[in-house]
């Protein structure tokens, strides 16, 4: 199913069998998978992406300009807004600090527009808050933020009853509201009366009612905002190459099938109970995919073969990591063999070292898109909000 092109230091092309190990043994030359028709576009894109992404994480102001240009896009700000939606992998926080920028309001604003808020104030409000955007920790920027939620709210709210001033006060309230109720290092907690009282330094009585303001405090009072999560960031810094749900199992005659949502980071596979935040915060463990073999089984699965002895596998434990041995071969499943295809592809370019463990191996920052010019003949008319994520299994 996967076809092979070399690339040389004359950059000189050829193709040789799949399965024929004696043809890697040129000096100089380097292995280069390409991948099935089935998933080579998305992966082209991909690879166009990633190195933006890693760049906006670091330098959001330069990375703009690198994930317009992965998309053939001119840097406007409706453009860059919806970029900051649909790309994965970029770090929320980042996302924000960027957005909250003076120069940057009207791709704020742009941002925001994007949010479906034809909702109740305070459930339009926590939509807001979960999109892919961290609230940054800076008085100013959440205020530019909280301006940018209000005036947009009363936009697509016309018959509210509120105008931009009053939502952003109210906005503004709220957010305190919830800071001083589930701040633990907040001893005296407000009460409903002072919140109301607090309100009411700005708002008239016929703006918003006592007995909406206090339907606001206890629906905070019970249920906080939910923001983005720290480690779900913290992968995001790792560049993960591909996310999704998979089943794991072993070679052991007892093993089976278990499901866990799967983080291919650094040429290592790790794996979490599910995509919770709570679990993205403790591995449940992780495969180093450094000599093996990584071949298709069947038409949903994948094998990880151990070239030498065992294959390197941690599992996290309360007590600290722990080394499982013996284990030759790993065995997962997917929902479909598109699905099938695409965990192939990448784990065998992740890997340290694939079936030809004994040659060199393409530089990581290598992209040759003639690669894949003859499986990819309409690379230019994509869907800009195709993107690698693997499908979740059944």
């Amino acid at each position: 199913m996967y076809s092979t092109r070399f690339f040389s230091q004359k950059s000189h092309y050829k193709t040789g069998p799949s399965n024929s190990k004696s043809s890697f043994r040129l000096s100089g030359m380097a292995t280069l998978i390409v991948p099935p028709p089935s998933i080579a576009r998305e992966i082209y894109l991909e690879d166009q992406i990633q190195p933006a992404v890693f760049a906006f994480n670091r330098c959001p102001g330069d990375g703009v300009s690198r994930l317009c240009e992965a998309f053939s896009l001119p840097e406007t700000p409706r453009n860059i807004a919806h970029i900051m939606h649909i790309v994965p992998g970029l770090i929320g926080t980042k996302i924000g600090e960027f957005l909250s920028k003076r120069k940057n309001e009207e791709i704020l604003y742009c941002y925001f527009s994007e949010v479906d808020m034809h909702l109740p104030f305070l459930e339009a409000l926590r939509t807001a808050f979960l999109t892919t955007m961290h609230l940054p920790a800076e008085g100013e920027q959440i205020d530019r933020i909280l301006q940018a939620i209000s005036k947009i709210y009363v936009q697509q709210n016309p018959d509210c009853g509120l105008d931009s001033d009053q939502a952003y006060i109210l906005a503004y309230a709220t957010t305190l509201l919830n800071s001083d109720l589930h701040n633990s290092k907040v001893v005296r907690k407000m009460t409903v009366t002072n919140f109301i009282d607090n309100i009411r330094n700005a708002l008239p009585d016929q703006s918003v009612t006592d007995k909406f303001l206090e339907s606001i405090y206890q629906d905070i009072k019970s249920t906080p905002f939910t923001f983005r999560y720290q480690a779900e960031e913290s992968l995001a810094l790792a560049a993960p190459r591909l996310k999704g749900f998979m089943q794991k199992k072993n070679d052991s005659w007892k093993s089976i099938y278990t499901r866990y949502y799967f983080v291919l980071a650094n040429s290592s596979l790790y794996y979490y109970k599910d995509d919770s935040p709570t679990s993205l915060s403790k591995p449940a463990g992780c495969i180093q995919l450094v000599s093996v073999s990584i071949t298709p089984e069947k038409t949903k699965e994948i094998v990880i073969k151990a070239n030498s002895d065992e294959i390197q596998n941690v599992k996290f434990k309360a007590n600290g990591p722990q080394i499982v041995h013996d284990q030759q071969k790993i065995f997962l499943k997917v929902s479909s063999e598109v699905s099938r295809d695409k965990w192939l592809y990448i784990l065998k370019t992740s890997s340290v070292f694939n079936d030809f463990a004994d040659e060199l191996q393409p530089p990581n920052n290598y992209v040759s898109s003639s690669a894949f010019d003859y499986e990819v003949s309409e690379v230019q008319s994509f869907n800009r909000s195709d993107f690698i994520v693997a499908d979740s299994d059944t």
